[in-house]
């Protein structure tokens, strides 16, 4: 599974960057922090590469992880 960006609340300040370089437009302002619309995400990673203050990470869906623990290993 690919890594998908998410918003860190502690770190997210609202400015609004993220929105304005999003290609797919999937990130909103909302409440003074960004949401992002996972629908409409093309994981092109803009959003987390350009925050300057670190508002967006990435991380593997948690069904990815499990996926990977139930499956037998290969050696």
């Amino acid at each position: 599974m690919h890594m998908r960006p998410y918003v860190n609340a502690s770190r997210c300040t609202g400015c609004g960057k993220c929105a304005e370089i999003c290609p797919a437009h999937a990130i909103v302002i909302s409440d003074g922090a960004a949401a992002i619309d996972a629908s409409a995400c093309i994981r092109c990673y803009c959003c987390s590469e350009l925050c300057e203050y670190g508002g967006i990470d990435l991380a593997r869906p948690a069904l990815a992880f499990a996926r990977r623990s139930l499956s037998p290993r290969q050696s």
